[in-house]
């Protein structure tokens, strides 16, 4: 029944280990607010994840060189299907020069 939560690292590097997950029920249905300071995982992965939680009114996440986690059709999407309660929503996306510029403008 936790309702506050915060996590330093969200990580994916192991993805050859990962086994499929069928969730039947909502294990974050009390969860409000939720931090994560580091993602580095697939927005899919991701997206899986936060479906668990409806309820979320506060989400605040940061990323770096995680292309796949920009991408604002895809969080616009996932907002409007799956995190109706959501409030306040803080992003801090990083990338470097080195990504290619014009895919990070159609991304955004």
């Amino acid at each position: 029944m936790i309702n506050y939560l915060n996590i330093q690292r969200i990580s994916d590097y192991n993805h050859s280990q990962k086994t499929d997950v069928s969730f039947t029920e909502n294990y974050g249905m009390h969860l409000k607010e939720l931090i994560i300071t580091e993602i580095y995982c697939q927005f899919n992965d991701f997206e899986m994840f936060i479906k668990q939680i409806p309820n979320l009114k506060n989400l605040t996440i940061s990323s770096s060189n995680n292309i796949d986690m920009i991408n604002a059709n895809r969080w616009e999407d996932l907002i409007k299907s799956s995190l109706l309660c959501l409030d306040i929503f803080k992003f801090k996306f990083r990338c470097s020069h080195n990504n290619n510029q014009n895919l990070m403008i159609d991304k955004l």
